[in-house]
């Protein structure tokens, strides 16, 4: 009875460490799984943050493009109406179409920054 009573105190002893062990598992992966979440969230958010930046550059761009062009015509204009000031506004448009590219370099970064990071989400979505 004695040496029953023993086997079937080890036996408990051996299911409850093998269910704190299960237990301990299950809390590590719903800590994970909440982690990822957080992850994902994090994500979403830098991705509207630079959804909203994207589309104000885009906007400044536009804003730039045009002053640059109106700016570009007026220098054109007045290049030919004298003669004498031709070499001061060929720098200013050159000036203008250098501050026009790297605009538009600037916007290409930004829509490549927003392309990775809706990859990075879907990624993270289909990870899970």
């Amino acid at each position: 009875l004695k040496q029953t009573h023993s086997s079937l105190q080890a036996e408990l002893k051996s299911a409850q460490e093998e269910l704190d062990k299960k237990q301990k598992d299950q809390k590590n992966l719903s800590a994970a799984q909440t982690s990822q979440k957080n992850q994902l969230a994090n994500l979403n958010k830098q991705n509207n943050e630079l959804k909203k930046k994207l589309a104000d550059t885009e906007k400044k761009l536009k804003e730039e493009t045009t002053k640059l062009k109106q700016d570009l015509e007026s220098a054109e204009a007045a290049a030919k109406k004298t003669g004498e000031e031709q070499d001061t506004v060929h720098k200013n448009i050159d000036e203008l179409k250098q501050k026009n590219e790297k605009l538009v370099a600037e916007n290409t970064k930004s829509k490549d920054m927003v392309k990775k990071l809706k990859i990075l989400g879907k990624q993270m979505k289909e990870g899970k």
